[in-house]
C-alpha cells in the first residue's frame, strides 16, 4: 500500500541527489534510511537502559554474573562458519 507524505524541500533535493548518485528509488532509500533510524533510536535506548542498570550496583552485579554463567556456552566445541 503506498501513501503521500510531505517532505521539506530541502530532504526531496537530497533524496534526489541520493537517487541519481546510487540509481536507487527514492523510495528504496527512504526505506533504507528509515530502517538505519531505526536501528540507529533502537541501540540509544539500549544504551541508555544499560546506564541504568549500571547506576544499580546490585542489578549490575546480578547481570555480570549472568553473563558469565552465558560464558560457558562459547566453549560447546562447534565450529565457527
Amino acid at each position: 500500500m503506498s501513501k503521500l507524505i510531505r517532505i521539506s524541500d530541502i530532504s526531496a533535493d537530497k533524496l534526489e541527489s541520493l537517487s541519481k548518485l546510487t540509481g536507487q528509488s527514492k523510495q528504496k532509500i527512504f526505506d533504507k534510511v528509515l530502517t538505519l533510524y531505526t536501528y540507529e533510536q533502537t541501540l540509544k535506548k539500549a544504551n541508555e537502559q544499560y546506564a541504568v542498570l549500571k547506576k544499580n550496583k546490585k542489578a549490575w552485579k546480578e547481570m555480570q554474573e549472568e553473563y558469565k554463567d552465558w560464558d560457558v556456552t562459547l566453549g560447546d566445541g562447534a565450529k565457527d562458519d
